[in-house]
């Protein structure tokens, strides 16, 4: 059967015969949302008109009804169209009308039993009173049957105002919109499943409308399968980001890719997928990072300290072990990358400035150790190894540069030391060397 737009379990018997619709299909439409209001079921148990009339199913009569009100109501739900002789207002008017209303010649028999003025006042008071509830009895059945109409994403928007409404009609409301939630919620799943602005979907906004939804219907078997579906797939892209992560650590690489994969796309990953994710290092990783710090720190190698660097305050900052690395690191921060850069564009060809006060920063400790050394060197050996040591910068550092020629110079004094030492030895030969040495270092200015 075609669905020419509208809804089985709410359409008539000649609405699902497929003839042309009328007035009374809209009445008895009306009719079941109006009983499923007052008593949170369907009339029929949602079973179509067709079939309900074949079965002789028969909508019993809510306790909360009077009579005259129960009848116009049954009017409108009946099958066949000849029976259903009655139009949506006249059916509200009945829904709205008391039971039993007085008549003058009861005021006036009342009246002479006694108090007729009391009477009266009593009764304009009542009828102040009913129509005051009929004019909000429309009020809320007007309200309740645009809720009613709504689809299932301006139903959950407005869910909010609900909440002041009896909790019978609201339970009706959201019987009635369950299976377009769920239609609803579901497409809505599916589309941040297949979102392709990311590598992965978005977990916390799919988790925050399952949760919504769930605490509506906290029931359902469908909404329980895709929230463990969701938790699966969750847990399963994190279990794989996380190897990838233990690769590039194990491995030491730590640089940043422009395009394609690295540590920090991974981490923005754990990020996306769920802000609250902790990850745990590993020992190994652990240990392969500090190795690879501490042989970027004894090559001074600025290209391989900044990737550290970054890739400690990214990862390993958490760590107790690499706690002291990375805060070396920070101190250094500034003047390693500002000799990365200098490094990088000397890599490429280009012309670029050597960054003199950074570069003093960044060598400190080199030369301090150096200088350390040759204080304390005994014999031509250590002085000599002090120089070979020494010549290692002389590619990488201008000549006028302070420390190299600080250096440079003690280096010379120490070789003029050893010379004069030698010649008193009368050890001519080994005297010349040293001498020739100092004045190599002395004329390389």
């Amino acid at each position: 059967m075609k669905n020419a737009g509208f809804t089985p379990a709410y359409a008539s018997t000649d609405l699902l015969a497929e003839k042309t619709p009328a007035v009374s299909d809209d009445v008895f439409s009306f009719a079941c949302v109006i009983y499923e209001l007052l008593t949170s079921k369907h009339p029929f148990d949602r079973m179509p008109a067709d079939k309900a009339q074949a079965q002789h199913k028969i909508a019993s009569k809510p306790s909360h009804l009077n009579v005259l009100q129960w009848l116009a109501l049954k009017k409108a739900l009946s099958f066949n169209t000849a029976d259903r002789n009655i139009s949506i207002s006249s059916l509200m008017t009945h829904l709205k009308r008391e039971l039993w209303k007085p008549t003058l010649a009861t005021i006036a028999v009342l009246a002479v039993l006694g108090g007729v003025s009391y009477q009266i006042y009593a009764q304009e008071n009542k009828v102040a009173q009913v129509q005051a509830k009929q004019t909000q009895f429309e009020r809320d059945s007007r309200q309740l049957l645009a809720f009613a109409d709504l689809d299932a994403k301006q139903f959950l928007a407005t869910l909010p105002s609900l909440e002041m409404q009896d909790p019978i009609i609201r339970a009706g409301l959201l019987r009635q919109q369950r299976e377009n939630i769920f239609s609803y919620v579901e497409q809505q799943v599916d589309l941040i499943f297949t979102d392709k602005q990311h590598d992965y979907p978005d977990y916390p906004k799919m988790q925050s409308l399952l949760s919504e939804a769930r605490a509506l219907y906290p029931d359902s078997y469908f909404l329980l399968t895709l929230n463990n579906n969701m938790v699966r797939g969750k847990q399963t892209a994190i279990d794989v980001l996380r190897e990838q992560l233990a690769s590039f650590l194990l491995q030491q690489n730590y640089s940043h890719q422009t395009n394609g994969n690295d540590i920090y796309k991974i981490v923005a990953n754990f990020e996306h997928i769920d802000p609250q994710y902790s990850i745990q290092l590993q020992d190994n990783e652990i240990q392969a990072f500090i190795k690879a710090f501490d042989q970027a720190k004894q090559e001074l190698d600025p290209i391989l300290l900044e990737q550290l660097i970054n890739a400690g305050n990214l990862l390993f900052s958490g760590t107790e072990q690499t706690k002291t690395l990375i805060s070396q690191g920070n101190q250094l921060k500034t003047a390693v990358k500002a000799m990365s850069i200098y490094h990088q564009a000397i890599a490429k060809g280009q012309q670029a400035a050597f960054p003199y006060s950074d570069a003093t920063v960044f060598y400190q400790n080199a030369f301090a150790t150096l200088e350390n050394l040759l204080v304390t060197s005994k014999n031509s050996a250590d002085v000599d190894e002090v120089y070979q040591r020494f010549e290692a910068y002389t590619p990488i550092v201008p000549s006028d540069f302070s420390p190299y020629n600080e250096l440079r110079k003690q280096l010379a004094d120490k070789y003029l030391n050893l010379g004069s030492q030698l010649l008193e030895a009368r050890k001519v030969k080994d005297a010349e060397r040293q001498i020739r040495r100092a004045n190599e270092l002395m004329n390389n200015k």
